[in-house]
């Protein structure tokens, strides 16, 4: 009798624990499916969806050697907020372009002898940049004017690298396109001065200067650029001769 009960007992335990587990099973899997096997394929018949009350739903870690993350389509993810893109900031990827144009007065003899009309700031963050000069004006008799693009900190302390751009003229009553482009680099933190100054006249503006600075993402060498040098008759016309 005492093995009898003692069979009973054992019996009636294991069927307990199988009733418990198959119990705990029907409930994981009516509250959300079956588990996520770990390092095995998974396949749904349905998005799954991850909610956390505190902090991040999913965080994915792997060795810095590879990614933490792979994906098979091509197709764009609504509102996913990405701080690089191979390897590039959004601001190195797609630059801000800053553009300012002087408050000058359009017309005849409209900038007087005297004038001072410059801007300075020292928030562009430090690069290479593509400094742009526009603008035409026409001085009067005896007039002149200096339009310019500058590092007033290096210019400060006589150093030859400070200008960007520069237009000086006197004494003509031809138009003068102020039009100059020149790559340079942009030290953080340094004041830069841009603007123009007239004297000895009054001077006519038609189009307003405009001074544009515009990061570069990459400067790189032409590729394939090698010396050439052409035959005569092509030499010729290269230089501006017409047959």
């Amino acid at each position: 009798m005492p093995r009898t009960r003692s069979l009973r007992s054992t019996l009636t335990v294991l069927a307990a624990a199988a009733l418990i587990a198959t119990a705990a099973n029907t409930v994981s899997y009516a509250a959300g499916g079956p588990s996520v096997l770990l390092g095995k394929s998974n396949t749904a018949s349905k998005t799954t969806t991850i909610t956390a009350k505190n902090g991040p739903a999913v965080s994915l870690r792997s060795k810095p050697s590879v990614p933490s993350l792979a994906v098979s389509s091509k197709r764009l993810v609504p509102r996913l907020n990405a701080d690089m893109l191979d390897g590039a900031h959004l601001a190195q990827i797609s630059p801000t372009t800053y553009r300012q144009t002087l408050n000058l007065p359009v017309g005849s003899a409209s900038v007087p002898d005297g004038t001072m009309a410059y801007r300075a700031t020292t928030r562009l963050p430090a690069g290479t940049y593509r400094v742009r000069m526009t603008g035409i004006m026409e001085p009067g008799a005896g007039a002149n004017y200096t339009c310019l693009a500058v590092d007033y900190t290096k210019l400060v302390v006589s150093d030859l690298t400070a200008y960007f751009t520069v237009a000086s003229v006197s004494d003509t009553s031809d138009r003068i396109d102020l039009t100059q482009d020149n790559l340079v680099r942009i030290v953080g933190g340094h004041k830069i001065v841009f603007g123009c100054a007239f004297n000895g006249g009054a001077t006519t503006v038609a189009v307003p200067p405009t001074f544009t600075f515009q990061k570069a993402t990459a400067t790189r060498p032409v590729p394939g650029a090698a010396v050439f040098n052409p035959p005569p008759r092509a030499g010729h016309r290269l230089s501006g001769g017409l047959d």
